[in-house]
């Protein structure tokens, strides 16, 4: 949501300007008429922003879990990657210790790894990869997609990988009602 106010910001300010050339070529009238027409197109907008949004949410209803008691067991849960590049990162730390919460409760048997390994310097995966191992998941209870440069390509990969239809999907609420809508729509 961040990303679509800073848009919607933008195109107020350029909307300003305009407005103030109109003003300043054809006067009045035309200023009039060009804020109806913006104001017009902000409410279409902020429809469309509130539709998607409850298309999203009502996926996402009754599937997002914030206590493990409460998480029905299968077999692979899917870790989103985020990179940790040596400094605190709130979103590895609170998907890793999901990750192990839920492993240590049985909840996955399994964890398929999903990231970017972009260079030397930014190994997503390989970074949750050790951290994995070193607190006891085995090397065959992994599996590591260093492709998964977006929600969307991570989901087909496990899709294609991963042989079930049922995987817990690890990562914060808001990611993982996205998520759920992308693979409703697969």
């Amino acid at each position: 949501m961040i990303g679509v106010s800073i848009i919607t910001f933008c195109l107020l300010v350029l909307t300003i300007l305009v407005l103030r050339g109109l003003y300043r070529r054809w006067g009045k009238v035309a200023l009039g008429i060009g804020v109806t027409v913006v104001c017009l197109g902000c409410l279409v907008l902020v429809g469309v922003m509130n539709h998607c949004d409850r298309q999203i949410t009502n996926v996402a209803k009754d599937r997002c879990y914030d206590r493990v008691e409460d998480i029905p067991a299968v077999q692979w849960g899917v870790l989103f990657g985020t990179g940790r590049n040596r400094r605190a990162n709130e979103y590895y730390d609170s998907r890793m210790a999901a990750t192990i919460e839920l492993y240590q409760a049985g909840k996955i048997q399994g964890v398929f790894i999903s990231g970017e390994n972009l260079h030397a310097d930014y190994q997503e995966v390989d970074s949750m990869y050790q951290a994995l191992l070193a607190i006891g998941v085995p090397t065959e209870r992994m599996v590591c997609d260093t492709a998964g440069r977006d929600t969307y390509s991570t989901l087909l990969h496990t899709r294609e990988v991963v042989d079930t239809t049922c995987v817990i999907l690890i990562s914060q609420r808001f990611h993982n009602e996205r998520a759920l809508y992308y693979a409703e729509q697969m």
